[in-house]
């Protein structure tokens, strides 16, 4: 709304010099007002946007639009100029509570993104915080490699030596003639064992980033290099599938009570038993003194109408209303 505003400004303000009764307009300090404010929550619009408008979003897109969220609340808390510091700092503070419990997993995330990788996490983490940003990021990698060695079923740090030599080769016969033959076997075990070997994990971290202007379906980048990266692969797989939002960004916005629709309302006959012998164990454990014992009641009689041998489909325009 207050876009299509901003769009019609100079309609407002020949509205206000043609018509002596309309005494509405903004004044030229709240337009600019309003135009920090559409840029404000333009942020958070199209964070929204990534969970409504994309029927499967993987959750390497999310990163981007938290630390945009992150970074422009500290911003305005700094230098409130669009609200109030009492209303920005309560927006921070439950924003925050998000960020610390998702930030590692989603940095961890867009690592995956071969469009990226460490080096955006280290960007934004050095924006956030400066110098402990760096700390962070230690501290990530670190998660990171714990994780990867839960698929791997060992550290990928100790992993085994490129090219070691086997005990019975360092130990072998010398050959009479070849007075370098032993010299050299010790020569090469012990450059060999300063050689640790590369993991899954190493390779695809060294390897140089994608353009990340361009247009990247990352599930299928990974099925594409499964026999290169298998563990790293099903670690991608698994990650990059997680949900950050259970709820639809629509109820989110709503101030209405939630309504049953047709797909939530639909029970099968077992759920619809279940739902009764429920029904039955509360009131004899607590002697029908439930909250809201006659909202129950009608919702539970109307559940009994229907034919128990059928497929029960409640038609959400009854709109049961449920807390």
């Amino acid at each position: 709304m207050l876009e299509s505003a901003l769009h019609y400004r100079n309609a407002f303000n020949h509205l206000a010099l043609s018509d002596p009764n309309f005494t509405f307009c903004p004044t030229s300090e709240e337009w600019t007002r309003l135009e920090g404010i559409v840029k404000f929550l333009k942020v958070f619009y199209d964070v929204t946007n990534i969970c409504s408008s994309t029927n499967y979003p993987t959750s390497n897109l999310f990163f981007h639009g938290m630390w945009r969220i992150k970074s422009i609340l500290l911003k305005e808390v700094r230098n409130p100029t669009l609200f109030r510091s009492s209303t920005l700092l309560k927006m921070q503070s439950e924003f925050d509570k998000y960020w610390e419990e998702c930030s590692v997993i989603l940095s961890i995330v867009v690592i995956l993104d071969p469009r990226y990788k460490v080096k955006v996490v280290e960007f934004v983490y050095s924006r956030l915080y400066g110098n402990i940003g760096i700390c962070m990021v230690n501290d990530i990698r670190e998660k990171l490699y714990t994780l990867f060695g839960e698929y791997c079923n060992v550290d990928p740090k100790d992993g085994p030596s490129i090219g070691q030599p086997t005990q019975k080769d360092i130990n072998g016969e010398d050959d009479p003639n070849d007075p370098y033959s032993m010299a050299y076997k010790v020569f090469q075990s012990q450059y060999s064992s300063s050689q640790v070997q590369k993991s899954q994990l190493d390779l695809y971290l060294e390897e140089p980033a994608f353009d990340r202007k361009k247009e990247l379906d990352v599930l299928g980048f990974w099925r594409s290099v499964e026999h290169s990266y298998p563990q790293l692969c099903q670690m991608a797989r698994d990650v990059l599938t997680i949900p950050f939002t259970t709820v639809a960004p629509e109820s989110a916005f709503s101030l209405g009570s939630r309504v049953l629709d047709a797909n939530q309302s639909f029970l099968t006959r077992q759920n619809l038993e279940a739902l009764i012998c429920g029904r039955d164990w509360l009131r004899a454990s607590i002697g029908r003194h439930l909250t809201r014992t006659n909202d129950l009641d009608e919702i539970i009689d109307e559940f009994l109408e229907v034919d128990l041998n059928d497929t029960v489909s409640y038609q959400a325009s009854n709109e049961i209303e449920i807390d």
